[in-house]
C-alpha cells in the first residue's frame, strides 16, 4: 500500500543520507486507466555537506531509474534487446540551497525507436535549481540493430547523480569574488 511505499523510499534515502527526514510524501495521481502513478516527497536533508579534503560534495542518488535496465555485454547482439517493461519514468530534484549559486544549464537526450531518455539540469532562481530525468520505454524489445542505443541510454543513467562540490574558505562556502554567488564546479 501507499504507506509501505513511502517507508520503502524513506529507508533508500536514509540509506546514503541518515539524517533526512521526510517533510512530504504523497500520492499526488494514480490514474488506473492510463496505468500512471505520480509521487511526490520532500526532504530535509541535515548534515547533506560531506567534507572531501578541502571542498564539501553533496551528491543526490538515482535510487529508481538506474536499476530498471541491465548493461549488456560489448559483443556483437544476434537477438533483441528485452527491454523488461513499457512506461515512463520521470525523476524531478530540486535543490534549494541557502545561498545563491552559479549553475550552467545542460541538456542532454538519447533516443530510440523503442526507448529514449532524457536528462536536463536548469536553474529556477539563483537559490534554486532543477534535475529532470525521463526515461521512456514503448515496447518490450528493442531491434539488435540500435544495441548501442540501448549502451548509449545505459551510460546516461550511469551519470544520473548530480554532484555538487564547493570550495570552503574560513568554515564557510567560498564566494566567487567577481559575482559574489556560489559556484557549482562539478555535475
Amino acid at each position: 500500500g501507499e504507506v509501505g511505499l513511502f517507508r520503502l523510499y524513506a529507508e533508500d534515502i536514509q540509506r546514503s543520507f541518515p539524517k533526512a527526514h521526510p517533510v512530504q510524501q504523497q500520492v499526488a495521481r494514480d490514474d488506473h486507466q492510463l496505468n500512471e502513478l505520480t509521487t511526490v516527497e520532500q526532504y530535509e536533508i541535515a548534515d547533506a555537506w560531506v567534507g572531501r579534503g578541502e571542498l564539501y560534495g553533496f551528491t543526490t542518488l538515482d535510487l529508481f531509474m538506474r536499476s530498471m535496465l541491465v548493461k549488456l555485454d560489448l559483443g556483437d547482439r544476434k537477438l533483441p534487446v528485452d527491454l523488461g517493461h513499457v512506461g515512463k519514468m520521470t525523476r524531478r530534484v530540486e535543490i534549494e540551497t541557502a545561498v545563491p549559486l552559479k549553475v550552467t544549464p545542460w541538456r542532454r537526450a538519447v533516443s530510440g525507436s523503442n526507448i529514449s531518455f532524457d536528462t536536463e539540469l536548469k536553474a529556477l532562481s539563483k537559490k534554486k535549481f532543477e534535475l529532470t530525468q525521463t526515461l521512456e520505454v514503448r515496447a518490450w524489445t528493442l531491434p539488435v540493430a540500435e544495441a548501442q542505443v540501448y549502451r548509449d541510454v545505459i551510460a546516461e543513467l550511469e551519470k544520473s547523480d548530480l554532484e555538487l562540490l564547493r570550495a570552503v574558505k574560513g568554515n564557510k562556502f567560498a564566494r566567487d569574488t567577481n559575482s559574489g554567488e556560489m559556484n557549482l564546479l562539478n555535475w
